[in-house]
């Protein structure tokens, strides 16, 4: 999908490209306030993980095929 997508992935954070797949991941839903509720309308991430520094990118699980 990322080659397909002509998706460039060097780290914002130090420039090297040495990514790891990390989870999939859902966050709660954040209202107006700043309130935060498990459950609700959510979008399940997948995360790349930086080899080198950690730092950490999410791509939407759905559209890229990864969760039906």
């Amino acid at each position: 999908w990322i080659a397909q997508k002509g998706v460039t992935l060097n780290c914002m954070a130090c420039g090297t490209n040495n990514w790891t797949p990390g989870a999939i991941v859902s966050t709660g839903t954040v209202d107006e306030k700043g309130n935060t509720y498990m459950g609700g309308p959510n979008v399940p991430m997948a995360q790349l993980v930086c080899g080198n520094c950690s730092f950490t990118i999410f791509f939407a699980a759905v559209p890229i095929g990864l969760v039906g």
